[in-house]
């Protein structure tokens, strides 16, 4: 229902806390947004308790500290989901070979019992012209 919601907005307004800064769950809500291609639609807000901050200067530490916390945990989040996805697709490659490596097995076995076969055909075959000779011989 959220992402729905999040299709239909033209703007969306994120509000971060000077006190809790990015948390778990605010990553995870971003992840969500920038796979659903809307990052380019956010505007973030930080909601800054001026008891806690004494001058302008520590406001404008806090914005830089909040944007590298994100970033730092973002290329977290991000990079763990490139590593699975990079695992799933080895494990799929694996199979793939595996399952081609068994396939040429099996064509090879395949190949060596049509060999066998053919080999016998050919000295059956041989005897049979050997008797077919011996009884043109006999009839001449």
């Amino acid at each position: 229902m959220t992402q729905e919601y999040l299709l239909r907005t033209h703007l969306i307004i994120y509000l971060l806390s000077s006190r809790t800064g990015v948390r778990q769950a605010d990553i995870k809500f971003l992840s969500m947004i920038r796979k659903m291609g809307l990052m380019e639609n956010i505007f973030f807000v930080i909601n800054c308790d001026f008891n806690e901050h004494e001058s302008i200067e520590g406001l404008k530490n806090l914005k830089e500290n909040l944007k590298f916390q994100y970033l730092f945990r973002f290329t977290d989040v991000a990079s763990r989901d490139l590593r699975d996805k990079l695992f799933d697709r080895f494990r799929v490659f694996t199979m793939d070979i595996s399952g081609m490596a068994a396939l040429i097995d099996r064509e090879q076995a395949d190949k060596e019992k049509r060999l066998t076969v053919l080999k016998a055909v050919k000295k059956g075959s041989q005897k049979t012209m050997d008797n077919i000779v011996r009884l043109k011989a006999g009839m001449e």
